[in-house]
């Protein structure tokens, strides 16, 4: 199962053959457009990808990132976001361990949780601890991926962030695993750097 905020990803290519006369900014001749799962939603679809039968919580509200690309050179030139400004509409957990809809089932059912954390709105900290308490009630792996500053709420899980993230961290749980992502670097685990071989996957 994964819980978290989700987005569209808009992606829009084309020239860039002049300067508008109204502003000194290029004039961008869309040619293609494509959109894609973004945050939570792109988690679910990699998860999916690799033979997992997934189920995602997410948010109703739609946003939207829209990236103005030069399909010539791949220089991006503006990217518009929507709907961030609008309220999201916050995750609650029902009481007691039957926390989820017919439709979605219980988390019994599930090999393990993945919170996908972009700290919109949807998730705020009292339902990650319900999710985390939930988890742990039925004995499931947590991982965790969050923009919150303050981990209290995911005791017990395995944390992953990237180096500008963790370097904001306010507050840490008391138990948990963390895997800090360093670019290029590779990752640190357990003060542990462990590098990377780059790979194409598509």
């Amino acid at each position: 199962m994964v819980v978290g905020d989700s987005c569209i990803d808009v992606y829009n290519y084309g020239t860039c053959d002049r300067i508008s006369p109204e502003a000194p900014v290029p004039i961008l001749k869309i040619e293609k457009s494509e959109s894609k799962p973004g945050m939570a939603l792109n988690v679910a679809t990699n998860l999916n990808s690799l033979g997992n039968e997934t189920t995602i919580i997410t948010n109703l509200e739609e946003i939207r990132k829209e990236r103005y690309v030069c399909s010539r050179n791949m220089q991006h030139i503006l990217r518009v976001d929507r709907g961030e400004s609008e309220k999201i509409e916050p995750l609650r957990i029902n009481s007691g361990f039957d926390a989820f809809d017919d439709r979605v089932g219980s988390l019994e059912d599930y090999d393990c949780l993945v919170i996908s954390d972009y700290n919109k709105g949807f998730l705020p900290s009292s339902a990650c601890r319900d999710l985390v308490d939930l988890a742990r009630h039925y004995n499931k792996p947590i991982f965790v991926d969050t923009k919150k500053t303050d981990l209290t709420c995911f005791e017990g899980c395995v944390i992953k962030l990237n180096q500008s993230e963790y370097e904001k961290i306010t507050k840490y749980p008391t138990n948990c695993e963390m895997v800090t992502t360093l670019g290029a670097m590779g990752a640190m685990y357990r003060d542990d750097i462990y590098s990377t071989v780059k790979t194409e996957v598509f």
